[in-house]
């Protein structure tokens, strides 16, 4: 597959993209990540207070 893609386009295309879809990956994958922390400490903090 990926030396399908190196033949249809160039080496350096092949290679920037990957590159660019797993840094554009890690970095939703940390924001959603920081959302979720946040979710849960606003949570807790909501059901310690109405207990």
């Amino acid at each position: 597959m990926i030396n399908k893609l190196i033949d249809k386009y160039n080496y350096s295309t092949v290679k920037y993209t990957f590159i660019a879809l797993t840094t554009l990956t890690t970095i939703l994958f940390l924001v959603s990540l920081a959302f979720a922390i946040v979710s849960y400490i606003n949570f807790n903090t909501y059901t310690t207070l109405t207990m």
